[in-house]
């Protein structure tokens, strides 16, 4: 996988080292992981891997608050599915999920 690399600056009144500025997304090493805060991880572009010895063992994955407009098309979406299914459909997810 190639990942395309995030601008970084050191500020050193920060405790954070590296600070990720917008852009692309790029690989974050374990140490770097253990320097950042929240609001760092929050400004993250994206789903950014987290690497360790050139190994990409993990994904971060900022979150962002969903208004109750997406909350409210998502439950729809989803009743619109268990709708359609056939009693087969529903057996197989039943016994899987209970």
């Amino acid at each position: 996988m190639e990942i395309a690399t995030m601008a970084t600056t050191h500020h050193p009144a920060s405790d954070e080292g590296a600070v990720l500025e917008r852009g692309t997304a790029r690989a974050i090493s374990l140490r770097e992981l253990q320097k950042i805060t929240a609001a760092t991880i929050a400004g993250l572009p994206g789903a950014t891997p987290i690497q360790s010895g050139g190994a990409t063992i993990a994904l971060i994955i900022p979150l962002s608050p969903v208004g109750p407009e997406a909350i409210t098309a998502a439950v729809a979406a989803v009743e619109a599915d268990r709708v359609r299914r056939t009693p087969e459909e529903r057996a197989v997810l039943e016994a899987e999920f209970g």
